[in-house]
């Protein structure tokens, strides 16, 4: 008797899965990458399923890059896969998230944006336009096209909404940035009000977006590792459909939020089992997550690239890359951090156990866009405070710093390097590189560029060390570099 072929997966949308539109708009968000749908959007995918929520989510792209047609095509449905090891078995878990309700570009449409703002059971926004997102940036009010900046967009959306409610304190909203700066919640709040003067927006806008509006800082936590590439026909066969954007992570997530206590009531996620705290005090949390965790992540990207290593895990199972990895975060990071010194070896251990999931392929190609802002803020703060203390520099740390100098040079022993970032960057390296002179470069890099602004003057030092260890990479490969980057120090 033959077997019947088997169907190819159907394309995913509402009516393939029978997963309709039913609920009401109540989350505002910005941005629809790979994060936040394995993060927040699973969140609230459960928090509709275990509460009396009920909140679709309005996905707002923030920039005019990149394209959200997939989302469009779906219908603002995806898949969630996450992966690692319960009981000390390997395990799967799939999730069709379903709360996204609409999508939104304002770039293209710029009036079906702000009408949203009419909507009287919007609440919430959540971002994530990574740590450059949250800026203020001079630009026109422009009353008929969006703004260019994600600030801007969003306080011409609330102006939009104070108006139409004519300044009502019951239609403000709770804010939640998930970018990860420190105290992101009044940073976006601070660029909203810049934003606000330059236009010259009434006092009362003012007073209502202070008063009737919530601005949470928040810190999050989940390694996601972006759509599951070789795994992708075995997951749409299980799945029995297709799906562009499915996206995987870590069974691993916790997010940590800033937030009076009448808030938390409006947003019950500490009922439903997720791993949520609500904080007084963000800071412990935020520094030890950004200096071991996204820090060792922003450390990889330049060794990773430079060894010509695709992923997380294959760098830290690399002979020179992994234990340069955990000493620096343990000799360097960890000695400068202040605090309690075990809590912070015992959060470590537990992110490089994390780093090793066999299941999460976290490209570093990924992890690289906005490395020069990333590097600013999680590595350069851990420069300057052990040289505080030490009176010399984390030999490791400046090294990365140098690696990523050599990166945007854009090749390396003959192989083209997959840079990602802003194309002013690109563009400003790539002419900087050009002209040949280490030297030149790197006093550009600390005291001209605007992208860069890495001139600490308590460590006047750093710029000269650079240098060196920029220098050892002219004529030898990565190890080898170090090497002789350690003897240079030593002469």
């Amino acid at each position: 008797m033959s077997r019947s072929p088997q169907l190819p997966p159907v394309p995913l949308n509402r009516g393939t899965s029978g997963r309709p539109k039913r609920y009401p708009l109540r989350i505002l968000q910005f941005g629809g990458g790979n994060f936040l749908r394995a993060f927040a959007d699973w969140m609230v995918d459960i928090l509709n399923q275990d509460t009396s929520f009920g909140g679709g989510v309005v996905i707002v792209k923030p920039t005019a890059v990149g394209n959200y047609q997939n989302l469009v095509n779906q219908e603002g449905l995806f898949t969630v896969i996450l992966e690692g090891m319960k009981n000390g078995k390997p395990t799967r878990e799939t999730r069709l998230i379903s709360c996204v309700q609409e999508i939104v570009e304002p770039e293209k449409n710029w009036q079906e944006f702000l009408a949203f703002a009419e909507n009287e059971t919007l609440r919430f926004i959540i971002s994530n336009t990574t740590e450059s997102g949250i800026v203020y940036v001079p630009e026109e009010f422009g009353k008929d096209r969006s703004p260019i900046h994600f600030p801007a967009k969003l306080t011409r959306w609330l102006h939009h909404r104070f108006l139409h409610f004519k300044g009502d304190p019951n239609k403000g909203c709770v804010l939640l940035p998930c970018e990860l700066i420190e105290n992101n919640g009044e940073a976006l709040r601070t660029a909203i009000l810049q934003y606000a003067s330059l236009w010259g927006l009434d006092a009362g806008f003012h007073s209502w977006v202070m008063k009737a509006n919530h601005f949470c800082s928040t810190l999050v936590d989940r390694i996601v590792s972006g759509y599951p590439e070789k795994k992708a026909l075995e997951l749409e066969s299980e799945l029995t459909y297709k799906d562009s954007l499915m996206v995987a992570g870590e069974y691993y997530h916790h997010w940590v939020i800033q937030v009076d206590k009448h808030i938390q009531s409006q947003l019950p996620f500490h009922t439903t089992g997720l791993n949520i705290t609500y904080a007084e005090d963000l800071a412990p949390s935020r520094k030890l997550k950004v200096r071991i965790l996204n820090g060792a992540h922003t450390l990889m990207v330049p060794l990773g690239l430079l060894f010509g290593v695709e992923t997380v895990g294959e760098a830290m199972e690399h002979p020179f890359i992994g234990p340069f990895i955990r000493d620096a975060i343990r000799h360097e990071i960890i000695p400068a951090l202040g605090g309690d010194k075990q809590t912070a070896k015992a959060y470590a251990s537990d992110v490089f156990e994390r780093f090793r999931n066999p299941f999460i392929r976290h490209r570093l190609s990924d992890i690289a866009l906005n490395s020069v802002k990333k590097f600013q803020v999680r590595i350069l703060p851990g420069i300057i405070d052990y040289h505080s203390l030490n009176q010399s520099g984390p030999t490791r740390l400046i090294f990365c710093l140098a690696c990523l100098l050599r990166l945007y040079k854009g090749i390396w022993r003959g192989q083209i390097l997959p840079l990602k970032d802003d194309p002013e960057i690109l563009a400003e390296m790539a002419g900087l590189w050009k002209d040949g002179d280490p030297e030149l470069l790197v006093r550009h890099v600390f005291q001209y560029s605007d992208h860069w602004q890495m001139s600490p003057s308590n460590y006047p030092g750093l710029e000269s060390e650079t240098l060196k260890a920029l220098e050892c990479l002219d004529h030898h490969d990565v190890a080898e570099g170090f090497d002789k980057y350690l003897q240079r120090r030593h002469e």
